[in-house]
């Protein structure tokens, strides 16, 4: 056994077959939910290689989860749907105030739900509602 002691690189860790504890079922949950979280763990309890994951998973480097519970999760099918954008119908961006076509804006994603009987993803924006079935 291979102790990955002082690696803070989930990709070093992966490719230099260190003993890896699977957490990565947790780290899906945290990516799929809607909640803001603050890391607030005391230094040395694996921050680092948290967000060395979290880059990992969201660089798309699939390779590196083979064989983990994160690629069981994403096998499910849902990283292929289609995207739904819900948000104000006045703009392009999410703000009601930044009427027809701004530019320089960013997007702020609330909430995001799987609409796996209408085969898409909706993402939530800003604070719209939707109605029922969306």
């Amino acid at each position: 056994m291979k102790y990955p002691i002082g690696i803070q690189s989930f990709e070093k860790i992966r490719l230099g077959e260190y003993t890896y504890v699977d957490k990565t079922a947790l780290i899906h949950q945290l990516v799929n939910t809607s909640n803001y979280y603050f890391l607030s763990r005391p230094r040395r309890f694996g921050k680092s290689l948290l967000i060395s994951t979290l880059q990992a998973y969201f660089n798309g480097q699939q390779e590196l989860f083979k064989g983990l519970e994160m690629e069981r999760l994403e096998n499910l099918g849902f990283g292929k749907y289609p995207i739904c954008l819900a948000k104000t119908q006045y703009s392009l961006s999410d703000d009601p105030l930044k009427l027809g076509r701004p530019t320089g804006f960013r997007i702020t994603v609330r909430n995001m739900k799987v609409s796996a009987g209408a085969g898409f993803i909706v993402v939530l924006t800003g604070d719209v509602m939707t109605m029922p079935g969306l």
